[in-house]
């Protein structure tokens, strides 16, 4: 059965809400030198999406 499009757009919303809280968390945790196997853990954000966000935020 599918699921109504509304239901498919909020679980998409409430997704990428969590995306965007665990990226922030990354970066708060970066600033304060946290172990990255610690960020991993915390955020659930792949090793790659960590080094991005480094790079980024250019450390």
């Amino acid at each position: 059965m599918l699921k109504p499009r509304f239901d498919v757009d909020k679980a998409h919303a409430v997704d990428r809400a969590k995306q965007e809280r665990n990226i922030e968390m990354a970066k708060k945790l970066l600033k304060r030198n946290i172990d990255i196997d610690i960020i991993l853990e915390t955020t659930e954000l792949s090793i790659e999406e960590i080094e991005r966000i480094k790079k980024e935020m250019g450390l």
